[in-house]
């Protein structure tokens, strides 16, 4: 194989260099724009977390007042059961 020795002019040249660069910043304009688009679906699926987010935390909110109501019947339950034995077999 053998490489043909092509003349080129400057102006060719520099009017290549400026085509290959017109065409890569439209490529990364474009790419750009994608990104952007990309971005803003994160931003929303950031903002759908968020709102999941708050959501469990008032679950859990809720479950720990449900769980301290509960603390309390079982304590009072057995405090009761305490007293009902203690008075019935006399211990005060």
């Amino acid at each position: 194989m053998t490489v043909k020795n092509i003349e080129i002019s400057q102006e060719t040249r520099i009017a290549l260099l400026e085509q290959t660069t017109s065409h890569i910043y439209q490529c990364l304009e474009r790419m750009e724009k994608r990104f952007d688009k990309i971005d803003e679906r994160f931003d929303r699926i950031d903002e759908r977390f968020d709102r999941i987010d708050q959501r469990f935390q008032a679950m859990d909110e809720k479950i720990d007042r449900k769980f301290y109501q509960l603390l309390g019947i079982y304590a009072a339950g057995y405090i009761s059961l305490l007293a009902m034995m203690g008075h019935g077999f006399h211990w005060f």
